[in-house]
Parts: C-alpha cells; sequence; structure tokens
C-alpha cells in the first residue's frame, strides 16, 4: 500500500485459519482466496478487482476536479455558504463541519456590516479583504481582520461609496462575537436596526432624486415611489412632507411646472403646448394647462405669448 497506494490486493493463501483472512481484511485486502485456487471464482474476483478499481480511480479523479474546481470558486462558494447561513438557523455542529472542509476561519473578531448598494457599486471596488455578497437588496460585508480599526473601516466604505455613486451610504454594523456561529442571529438583529435607521435618515434624499430623475413617467406615483424604496405610501407621504414641507403630489406638481415653465421659456416657437405637457409628465394637455394655470394663473399658451 506505500509503494502503490492504489493498488487493489488480492491474497492467494493455503492457510484457512480465521486469524489470517482476519488480518488481511484489516490491511485492506480485497480478498482472501484459499488455495487450491478455483478458476471461476479467481476469474470472478479479477473482474470485481478491476471494477473497483476503475471505481477508485474514478472517485479520485473527481475528487481532484472537485479540489480543482473549489479553488478557482472558492471565494464564491465560501460567500455562498455564507449568505445560506444568514437565512436559515443551522445547528452549530453543522456550520463547524462545513465551515472546515471550506476553509472558512471561525476568527472571533469579526465585523458584519449591511449596506444599502442595489447597484454593486462598493462591492467591485472595495478593497477591504472581506466576504461579500447581496441579500434581497443589501450588500452584506464580513470583514475578517478583526485588527482593522473600525473607524478605519468605516472610512474607508463611505469615502469610496460617495466618490463612485454621489450618494450618502447607509450602513448598519456589528460584531461577530462568536464568529460565523453568531451570523444568523447578529444579521437579524442587525437588520431590523438597519432598517429602521435606513427609514428615518438617507432614504429621504434618494427618494427625492428618484423623484426628480422621473417626473416626466405620467405613471409616477406615491404608490409606486414606496415600493421602490419597500415602504408604506404613508409613511412615504410623512416623511416627504416633514423634509420639503409639502405633500408628494405637490412636490412631484412643483418639480414638472417649473420644468414647464423652462420649455416655455425657450427660444423656440415651434414647441407646441400638448410636447410640452408630455415632455413633463402629463398624457392630457387639457388637465396639464388647468393645473399651470392654478399655479401661475396663466394658461401655458397665455404665459409664452406673455414672454413675447
Amino acid at each position: 500500500n506505500k509503494l502503490i497506494p492504489d493498488a487493489i490486493t488480492i491474497i492467494i493463501s493455503g492457510y484457512d485459519e480465521f486469524e489470517y483472512a482476519r488480518k488481511a481484511l484489516q490491511l485492506g485486502v480485497f480478498d482472501y482466496i484459499l488455495k487450491p485456487v478455483n478458476r471461476k471464482k479467481l476469474i470472478d474476483t479479477l473482474h470485481r478487482a478491476i471494477d473497483a478499481y476503475n471505481k477508485k480511480m474514478k472517485e479520485k479523479e473527481y475528487k481532484k476536479l472537485t479540489q480543482i474546481e473549489f479553488k478557482e470558486n472558492k471565494t464564491y462558494i465560501q460567500e455562498n455558504f455564507l449568505k445560506k447561513c444568514i437565512e436559515n438557523d443551522f445547528e452549530e455542529k453543522y456550520l463547524i463541519k462545513n465551515m472546515d472542509l471550506l476553509e472558512i476561519d471561525n476568527d472571533e473578531n469579526m465585523w458584519l456590516f449591511i449596506i444599502n448598494d442595489k447597484d454593486e457599486i462598493l462591492k467591485k471596488n472595495i478593497d477591504i479583504k472581506c466576504y461579500s455578497f447581496y441579500k434581497d437588496e443589501y450588500l452584506i460585508l464580513i470583514i475578517k481582520n478583526g485588527f482593522l480599526d473600525i473607524e478605519e473601516i468605516k472610512k474607508n466604505l463611505t469615502e469610496t461609496y460617495v466618490r463612485l455613486s454621489g450618494n450618502e451610504m447607509i450602513y448598519s454594523y456589528s460584531i461577530l462575537e462568536k464568529g460565523i456561529l453568531s451570523l444568523n442571529n447578529a444579521y437579524r438583529n442587525l437588520l431590523k436596526e438597519h432598517i429602521k435607521k435606513g427609514q428615518n435618515t438617507g432614504n429621504i434624499s434618494r427618494i427625492i432624486n428618484y423623484i426628480k430623475d422621473n417626473y416626466s413617467d405620467p405613471n409616477l406615483s406615491l404608490q409606486r415611489v414606496a415600493d421602490e424604496f419597500h415602504v408604506s405610501p404613508s409613511y412615504l407621504s410623512r416623511i416627504i412632507n416633514q423634509k420639503i414641507g409639502i405633500s408628494f403630489i405637490e412636490y412631484l406638481t412643483e418639480i414638472r411646472l417649473n420644468k414647464a415653465i423652462e420649455l416655455l421659456n425657450t427660444d423656440n416657437d415651434d414647441v407646441y403646448i400638448y410636447e410640452i405637457a408630455k415632455s413633463v409628465g402629463y398624457n392630457s394637455q387639457h388637465y396639464f394647462s388647468r393645473i399651470f394655470k392654478s399655479k401661475t394663473g396663466f394658461s401655458p399658451l397665455e404665459y409664452k405669448n406673455k414672454k413675447l
């Protein structure tokens, strides 16, 4: 076995004592044949040995290929496992066994981050050594280097995100006191805090920008914006009012009319009122004209002629 580890061994012996056979089996012998040898039995044993050898070689090759595949996709496989740890409450024995198989260190000083980053801006550019994957609309970071200063980590993440996206990053973090073994509970607790934090702070800036970017869509509504940011319409209406002092529809109308006035103030006399109405989010020229007059005191045509 030491010289040829993959060899299939068959012993042909004249000793029929049980002890010899037992020791042979303990040494991994494939079969123990007593003399005189029966030709049919020997041929049958050789065929079985060949089949066993071929099976052993296939398993060895499969294991080798699996190891190569794991090496090439190690980070992805590890991150996929950690994502499952977040989604499922696994027993500790299961976690330890699989962490060992997947070569995941269970460093006690790990940081768990939950970050609003649906566009993969941060994940593609982050230079901190960590596990990173998406869960729903959140980017999850598990930072393995516990010796890093948490303030440096936060500064690095924030500066990278702001530089690349121009937006404020909303994140929450906590330490994994038992490493990966505490991942599921830590994630659930942190997510509750993160959602509350996101609702109370940074989301409003993103909401305002979303309205500004989509005002020309005639289907833009309070419900649609609420769905986009995973909040209720009543909550959305309340925080918009708190932030800018007017309702959602008043704010949307203000943006649309300001854009319409901008278009009416151009020197292009070939622009028709119905075209302006459509470009700022109104399918009905009549409704647009009525709203415009109620806010400015003039119909769009009167405003345009007045300018002239």
